[in-house]
């Protein structure tokens, strides 16, 4: 990704695959099991799972470059945010 940033001239890429730490899920998924939450977890997966999929029809369809412009997009950064 940083070669093709370089090449493109890119000042300032967000990289999409950058995490501050590792997220655990399995504490978050039992305290909604043990506390009556189980809706939060379906309701995630669904809404998770429309996104997952705008993405990956997007990949099989754009080119690289336009995938990345995608992704960095305002609106479907925040988009994923929501998720």
């Amino acid at each position: 990704g940083f070669q093709a940033v370089n090449k493109l001239g890119i000042q300032s890429p967000t990289c999409i695959n950058y995490s501050l730490g590792k997220f655990d899920a399995d504490t978050v998924n039992n305290f909604a099991l043990q506390n009556g939450q189980k809706y939060i977890l379906d309701t995630l997966q669904k809404l998770s799972a429309g996104f997952i999929n705008e993405i990956d029809s997007n990949l099989t369809k754009l080119s690289l470059r336009n995938f990345l412009i995608y992704c960095n997009d305002a609106a479907a950064l925040q988009k994923n945010l929501s998720q």
